[in-house]
């Protein structure tokens, strides 16, 4: 669809787009440049090569006023061209959500510091900071100093999920408070501990400030919350996304052997960054699932970097024997690699899933290893007649 000539703005009409898929930086100008209405655009898969520079992915987004991006982005984009004069290419932007800020190089941090000074009527910006970042890069410390004239003149909200009080973090949240006339609240989600917040918090409102801020903090650190308690709370859900590390913040072992059903109106369930490296994630999806009888669509992207050495997992499959997902029909799987446990768990849902049609696997292993792969899927034991959908 990407490569022959689609003729002027076949996408004319397209007002909101997310991609979750690995693509070339060639197909994804192409496509953004065919949508010139577009105003929410959400970058959640992988670019495939470094052919596109920072300014030519923002001249795509003219209109938009709605950005959402996946951590690894700017890695994929050329930096060392920035022209020093930016243009202000993204004057419409509203929000924009930076999912997975990795601070272990420059990259995250100067590209949000070019999108901010192309987008002079940015008014809120939320930051999911990646976890596992040491506080070891000074040339984070440079980079701010050297974009100085970097200022939000009309940012009113700040919001940071998973901040853990290191140096470059606090540094960027001063910087952002002294440069944000209008900025009225900060909303932080800590993982730091309780005895540590009082201290963060001083160092927070003693800090330079461009106008009065309102500053919540919120700890994303305890453990008062039951599974069972969760799904109380979600009677008439239909569509439940969540982010990979909650179930490590909810009490597993208080988990019931009778599980009662009370998703029973839940159709779509989305994991985003299942950590499969400890027990916490499948066990949450298995219990969702158990609590879930009209389930039809689940959705998983996997967290890549995850040894395949869990070997409690298979335990865990076999403990949960009695799973089944009768009105399952779409599995979607993202950034596959082909780990025994991914391969167990694919398995277990093909041979416990009467109503399944469809499985789509976005693959991350070689394409001299697919057909081995697909072999296997196809060799496995099925309780319905499914489609295996392979994609690079």
């Amino acid at each position: 669809m990407l490569t022959r000539d689609l003729g002027p703005y076949p996408f004319s009409s397209l007002r909101s787009l997310c991609l979750y898929v690995k693509i070339s930086t060639k197909a994804l100008l192409h496509l953004l440049s065919n949508c010139p209405s577009l105003k929410r655009f959400s970058l959640l898969g992988s670019i495939c090569d470094k052919d596109c520079t920072i300014i030519e992915l923002f001249d795509c987004l003219h209109v938009i006023e709605d950005l959402t991006i996946y951590g690894d982005t700017p890695e994929l984009l050329v930096l060392d061209s920035v022209p020093n004069e930016l243009p202000t290419s993204l004057i419409h932007l509203k929000y924009f959500c930076f999912n997975e800020l990795y601070f272990g190089d420059d990259h995250g941090l100067i590209f949000l510091l070019i999108l901010i000074k192309c987008s002079p009527n940015l008014e809120k910006i939320e930051l999911d900071i990646a976890e596992g970042i040491g506080d070891d890069n000074e040339t984070l410390f440079g980079i701010l100093e050297k974009y100085s004239d970097v200022r939000l003149e009309h940012l009113k909200e700040l919001e940071i999920h998973y901040f853990s009080n290191l140096k470059h973090e606090m540094e960027l949240v001063t910087v952002i408070l002294a440069r944000s006339p209008k900025l009225k609240k900060v909303i932080i989600h800590s993982l730091v501990e309780k005895d540590e917040e009082s201290d963060m918090l001083k160092i927070l409102l003693q800090a330079s400030r461009a106008s009065p801020v309102e500053i919540v903090l919120g700890s994303i650190c305890d453990k008062d919350c039951t599974i069972i308690e969760l799904f109380d709370c979600l009677h008439v859900i239909e569509d439940l996304t969540i982010y990979g590390d909650t179930p490590e913040l909810l009490v597993l072992d208080s988990v019931p052997n009778e599980l009662p059903t009370s998703l029973i109106h839940l159709k779509y369930f989305c994991f985003n960054e299942p950590y499969f490296g400890e027990d916490h994630g499948l066990i949450f999806l298995l219990i969702l699932i158990k609590c879930s009888p009209n389930l039809e669509k689940i959705e998983l992207d996997i967290d890549e970097g995850i040894a395949d050495d869990n070997e409690t997992w298979f335990g865990i499959l076999e403990e949960n024997s009695d799973v089944r997902l009768e009105h399952l029909k779409e599995l979607e799987i993202h950034r596959f690699s082909n780990l025994r446990r991914e391969m167990e768990l694919v398995t277990v849902i093909l041979a416990r899933s009467p109503k399944l049609k469809k499985v789509i696997i976005h693959s991350l292993v070689e394409k001299d290893e697919e057909s081995d792969m697909l072999k296997i899927l196809l060799q496995a034991s099925r309780a319905s007649p499914v489609e295996i959908v392979v994609i690079d």
